[in-house]
């Protein structure tokens, strides 16, 4: 991952019939895995793979106000580009498939018991 951050702005889609969010947000994740920050839209499953304020920035869907002053925040700040990259690094480690193995058995333990 060569970029200082990741950005992704999402948008809810809406047409006649029709409603498409993003369901879960792995391009997040995979630019955090590598310690960047994110900048990305506060919609569908995103703001759970993204701690906003923490390991990136949420905007609101189609704010490109918020969109501008978040890449002007991260990209003028280093230290805090580098604070946010290193607790990334550390907040996707929820997201491993260990863990989520961990957690598919404990939730089999417990149906077994019942």
């Amino acid at each position: 991952f060569l970029a200082d951050l990741g950005v992704g702005p999402s948008r809810e889609l809406k047409f006649i019939g029709y409603k498409h969010r993003e369901s879960f947000g792995t391009f997040y994740l995979e630019a955090q895995a590598m310690a960047k920050p994110v900048v990305a839209t506060r919609t569908g499953g995103i703001p759970e793979a993204v701690s906003d304020g923490q390991t990136g920035v949420l905007i609101p869907n189609k704010d490109q106000r918020a969109l501008k002053d978040s890449l002007i925040k991260l990209l003028t700040n280093e230290n805090l580009r580098k604070k946010m990259g290193q607790r990334a690094r550390k907040f996707v480690d929820k997201f491993s498939w260990e863990r989520a193995i961990h957690l598919f058995k404990e939730v089999l333990k417990e149906i077994k018991k019942e």
